[in-house]
């Protein structure tokens, strides 16, 4: 079920994410701008989806060679996306908002390619298992990638005091999950950092439940109505047993285990949250949205 909920991520999540960007960025039709600019759309397009198309390839084969061979196109693709984000950063990025949020997707999305690509060559660094390889790629192709998109979208739309610390929350929260895991294989025990950075993640998760819930009530169309609050009530449920989870395995008690956690939590954030939230933008009448406008 991990494998299933990490493929959906480049066939179905990062597309239709990078969709909303690309649109965002379109402020003339597509058959006025400059002939370069058609070129590298279609040519970006083309790629992901070639990409997206061998990575589900990857997984009809056995960790190895041959899975590590069809996973390089999507990592070679989250590589440009990482520098893409790293040029909006540069150019974009002069506070806490929607561009960091963008910027910082575009970036993580690699990092989760790059896991992705050692999980299917069956690679162990610092002695991980291989569930923990797998789901660190999990891990930043949601948290990474979608979670701060759809943050990126509800903030820009709803001004709020609240949005500096979900930004902050979540663009610094990511990694640092990352590093506390980390901590904690290297020292074989449960670390406090782990369980710190654990519940920054969910804070700012709450934070954005509860501005995209907020953004749901003024929707006109019922249908993205619906859709942002099955969002924001997936993405509750789901760090909610992620809070337990960090908790309980700070203090060595055994109330949630990886096994449980994948059909519920991650379930819960891939189809539920992340799925639910980035249709939602996608049908008309949506918000007012001046995405990195």
């Amino acid at each position: 079920m991990a494998e299933c909920i990490l493929l959906l991520a480049p066939v179905i999540i990062v597309p239709l994410g990078l969709h909303l960007i690309v649109l965002s960025q379109q402020k003339v039709p597509s058959s006025t701008r400059p002939p370069p600019q058609r070129f590298l759309s279609r040519a970006m397009w083309i790629g992901v989806f070639i990409a997206a198309a061998v990575s589900a390839l990857s997984f009809a084969f056995p960790q190895g060679v041959l899975a590590a061979t069809a996973a390089i196109p999507w990592f070679l693709i989250t590589l440009a996306l990482a520098m893409w984000g790293t040029t909006r950063f540069v150019k974009n990025v002069r506070a806490v908002d929607s561009q960091l949020c963008i910027s910082a997707a575009l970036i993580f999305v690699a990092v989760g390619g790059g896991w992705m690509l050692l999980s299917r060559a069956g690679a162990r660094p610092l002695g991980f298992s291989d569930d923990i390889v797998l789901l660190t790629g999990v891990h930043f192709h949601y948290a990474g990638f979608a979670l701060p998109l759809l943050a990126a979208l509800t903030i820009n739309t709803l001004p709020s005091r609240l949005n500096a610390p979900l930004v902050l929350g979540i663009v610094f929260g990511v990694p640092l999950v990352g590093a506390g895991i980390t901590m904690s294989q290297l020292s074989n025990a449960p670390s406090i950092m782990e369980l710190m950075s654990a519940l920054i993640l969910v804070a700012a998760c709450l934070l954005l439940v509860v501005q995209q819930l907020r953004v749901a009530l003024r929707a006109k169309s019922p249908t993205v109505l619906t859709l942002l609050a099955v969002s924001s009530l997936s993405l509750l449920s789901g760090m909610a047993l992620a809070a337990i989870y960090a908790i309980g395995r700070y203090l060595s008690a055994s109330w949630l285990d990886i096994p449980t956690m994948i059909p519920l939590h991650g379930l819960t954030n891939s189809i539920g949250f992340a799925f639910c939230g980035l249709l939602a933008w996608h049908l008309p009448p949506q918000p007012t949205n001046t995405l990195l406008a």
